[in-house]
């Protein structure tokens, strides 16, 4: 995953849903570094397929220094995000349309707009999110998705 305007490049791991159904985050005892890494849901759409909402998810750290905690504090809207393969080659480019902030509570009922496998096509990254000032509690009350569209 490239965002060129945040000099972000982060390797993007494939990954099933969890054991608890849940989507999946780059593991702590991985092959690649958890704060600079993204994970793809597998099972759901395939970036570059035309139709679906290509979902990832990162990291975001308490004490900062996740790719979440750059994103949460300078993504906007208007940021290209292009998947890239083995070489570097774009698979699929995504812009940012907007970006939302959704309590615990209210993805549950709103998951069908950053995870379908079908419909119109588009990217959502999700991460955790909370106001730096209760950060301290370890308790993440929010997620914060980049939702982004196809561009050619």
């Amino acid at each position: 995953m490239v965002i060129d305007r945040l000099r972000v490049s982060v390797p993007v791991l494939a990954m099933p849903l969890t054991a608890d159904g849940l989507f999946p985050v780059p593991p702590f005892s991985g092959p690649v570094d958890p704060k600079w890494s993204a994970a793809w849901w597998r099972d759901g759409a395939r970036p570059g397929s035309g139709k679906g909402m290509v979902h990832l998810d990162v990291h975001t750290y308490t004490a900062g220094g996740a790719i979440g905690n750059l994103l949460g504090a300078s993504a906007r809207a208007g940021d290209v995000i292009k998947l890239v393969d083995g070489r570097g080659r774009a698979t699929a480019c995504y812009q940012i349309v907007r970006i939302e902030t959704w309590t615990v509570a209210e993805v549950t009922a709103r998951l069908g707009q950053v995870s379908r496998t079908t419909g119109a096509a588009g990217l959502a990254v999700e991460f955790c999110w909370e106001s730096p000032r209760r950060w301290g509690d370890h308790q993440w009350r929010l997620r914060r998705y980049l939702i982004a569209t196809p561009i050619a």
